[in-house]
């Protein structure tokens, strides 16, 4: 008794799914490669929008309020590719020179006063305000 009731007890599972799963007709050739194109689809998203914001990370950063320590004070043009800067950090003042192969400190100037540390630099023209006085000069 006990060994039929074991055998009950693994046979009938067995053919309760075999009757249970009935073959289903495949899906359409269309709709299988419409899911890959939108699968495909996700994918590219994702990455290129993980890009973008690697990118673009500086954009979400909540810096904006601080006030720069580093500034570029002043930049001339020696030739093709070489200028001299004059860059401050605080009140700390450095001659620099950029070429292609690096940037060499020439020098260190002497330290900014207290005020002209302080005094921050006049805010560079947006384009359309110096296109329009580029215009107005012109026509003078």
């Amino acid at each position: 008794m006990k060994r039929a009731f074991a055998i009950f007890l693994f046979v009938a599972p067995i053919a309760a799914a075999d009757a249970a799963i009935a073959p289903a007709a495949p899906p359409s050739i269309a709709f299988s490669v419409m899911r890959m194109i939108g699968a495909l689809c996700l994918v590219f998203s994702l990455l290129f929008g993980g890009v973008w914001a690697f990118r673009n990370s500086n954009r979400f950063t909540t810096n904006r309020g601080r006030i720069a320590k580093l500034r570029v004070l002043e930049t001339r043009s020696l030739g093709h590719r070489h200028s001299i800067c004059v860059v401050a950090y605080d009140q700390q003042r450095l001659l620099l020179s950029t070429s292609p192969t690096g940037v060499t400190m020439l020098t260190h100037l002497p330290e900014a006063t207290a005020e002209e540390a302080a005094a921050e630099p006049a805010p560079l023209p947006n384009f359309s305000t110096a296109f329009l006085e580029a215009l107005t000069s012109g026509r003078k």
